[in-house]
């Protein structure tokens, strides 16, 4: 069959679909009105795909889209009643702004859902001369914070390696001897010519100072998500939810130019913000992961999704493929779980 004659045959296939499927009823028109460009609506209808009747058990993904919340500076009271300023976190800044929805949109529960938690571990170590180095320096500090004369302090401390290293000298045998010496030696290259510490005990010796590495945490990790599904409208009303949808989701992760300032164009108002919850029927999904409020990173439609361009007689294409990006704003920490059903996030 040549590429003509599948072509014509997947938009005769198309129509005999859409005429079986039932009823042509357009989309509404809020939705359209709320999807016009620059005159669009604060409040977007709610858009759903497909366009069927969802029973008590049926599962899928509800996506509601509000305003971002910049977290800000706040005022919190202390015990004494005076007033501390402080950084609001973006968990407590976003909850002020869940109050006024902009837009629904409903879609099936996509296909290899998944999950990922992480947190940066990095590995650490403190070997036994520069662990009685900090030692002695936290002495230091700790003795200049009592005593005003900073340098009796200072030489209190250099007393204190002198000795250290002194001991080592006296009690250990010839390899410690020589270890403390490269090390020493190290320390005087690295401040003179940046020398390696370690490299000037492995060239003198031929051995390395113990390191006692451990991991030890290091920050918190973001999630992001990836979501896809192939998009088949089998009717008129659904063509154009689809539309609706796709329109609706990329005027929202668009940035607005702020006309309200003195000189228009000089700032970006930030997109629209994202919360995704797995639904099963009217509550939340009793098993799968929850999200936190998260920004629509990226977003791709793909027009031919059977490889190959056929469309209604309105021009919507017969099959697409719709793909989302989101990541959360803030991390995941312990005491969010709490309150949480199912696996948590």
């Amino acid at each position: 069959m040549s590429k003509e004659e599948k072509i014509a045959a997947n938009r005769a296939r198309a129509r005999r679909n859409r005429s079986e499927s039932g009823t042509t009823t357009p989309a509404s028109d809020n939705a359209a009105a709320n999807s016009s460009g620059n005159k669009e609506k604060k409040t977007v209808a709610s858009l759903r795909y497909p366009s069927t009747k969802l029973d008590k058990s049926d599962d899928y993904l509800k996506i509601e889209i509000f305003d971002f919340t910049p977290p800000g500076l706040d005022f919190a009271s202390r015990p004494d009643g005076k007033q501390l300023l402080r950084l609001r976190t973006s968990d407590e800044a976003q909850k002020t702004g869940l109050n006024d929805l902009r837009g629904t949109i409903i879609l099936p529960i996509p296909e290899g859902i998944v999950d990922s938690n992480s947190a940066s571990w990095e590995a650490g170590g403190l070997n036994p001369i520069a662990q009685g180095i900090v030692a002695a320096s936290n002495a230091f500090l700790s003795g200049a914070e009592k005593n005003a004369n900073v340098i009796e302090s200072a030489g209190a401390m250099l007393g204190t390696v002198s000795g250290m290293v002194k001991t080592v000298l006296e009690t250990s045998g010839p390899s410690a001897q020589k270890i403390v010496s490269g090390y020493t030696a190290g320390l005087v290259a690295n401040a003179l010519a940046g020398s390696n510490v370690g490299a000037v005990v492995g060239r003198s010796n031929g051995i390395a100072l113990n390191p006692n590495q451990q991991l030890l945490f290091n920050s918190t990790v973001g999630r992001t998500f990836q979501f896809g599904w192939d998009i088949v409208p089998r009717n008129k009303k659904e063509s154009d939810e689809v539309k609706q949808i796709i329109r609706t989701l990329k005027i929202n992760m668009a940035a607005t130019r702020d006309a309200t300032e003195t000189v228009s164009g000089v700032f970006l108002k930030s997109p629209k913000v994202f919360k995704l919850q797995y639904m099963h029927g009217a509550g939340p999904h009793p098993f799968l992961n929850r999200f936190k409020i998260m920004a629509l990173t990226g977003m791709a439609v793909n027009y031919t999704g059977s490889n190959t361009y056929a469309t209604y007689d309105d021009g919507t294409p017969v099959h697409m493929q719709l793909t989302l990006g989101f990541s959360e704003l803030t991390a995941i920490y312990s005491g969010d779980y709490e309150g949480v059903g199912g696996v948590g996030y």
